[in-house]
């Protein structure tokens, strides 16, 4: 059986060593990572550049943009604002255009024409009758009077009836003695109606 001396010169473990060669071939790699980090780099901080240069065009538009609806929102209001005072202005012509409309036609107006009602209780002929009160009350009118002759009295209500202008149909009519002189027949109508209105 053969045995080994390991405490033997060539068998004894050599140290390191460092020559020109290994040197620069460890010189070059760290060379080369060196410049591949800095390209990398490079290309980021280009990248970067870019996103940024993009991000600040997005700005100047996005800013452009709002000036923009800011002044055509400004333009909205003073639409708003002309259209309101139009209506205003038109529902003010509006009020005057009825206003002097009534004022015109008198005859389209609601109320009674108290003036035409008297006129017309004028111009019935009333003999031996005199009113002595007269109330009228929208459309309705009430009638208060006296006469000497009693049957003057249907012969003046039949005139209202058939009186062109007047035109009055009576719901009520009341017919008494005078109090204190027993010569006056006094009467009242009541509730007086056009006749197109029964």
């Amino acid at each position: 059986m053969q045995s080994v001396n390991f405490y033997l010169e060539e068998y004894r473990p050599k140290p390191l060593s460092f020559d020109t060669r290994f040197a620069t071939l460890l010189f070059i790699i760290l060379l080369i990572l060196f410049i591949a980090s800095g390209i990398i780099q490079s290309t980021q901080l280009t990248k970067l550049k870019q996103i940024n240069q993009t991000k600040k065009q997005e700005l100047a538009t996005l800013q452009e943009k709002i000036i923009s609806m800011q002044k055509e929102l400004a333009n909205r209001r003073k639409v708003d604002s002309i259209d309101d005072l139009l209506a205003s202005k038109q529902n003010s012509l509006n009020s005057y255009r009825k206003i002097l409309s009534q004022v015109g036609n008198p005859k389209q107006q609601k109320h009674t024409n108290y003036s035409l009602i008297l006129q017309q209780l004028s111009e019935q002929p009333a003999n031996s009758i005199w009113l002595t009160e007269i109330k009228i009350n929208q459309q309705s009118l009430s009638l208060q009077g006296s006469s000497t002759e009693s049957t003057a009295i249907p012969i003046y209500i039949d005139q209202l009836k058939e009186a062109a202008t007047l035109k009055r149909h009576f719901d009520e009519l009341k017919v008494e003695r005078d109090h204190n002189n027993g010569s006056l027949i006094n009467f009242s109508l009541m509730n007086g109606r056009l006749s197109h209105e029964e």
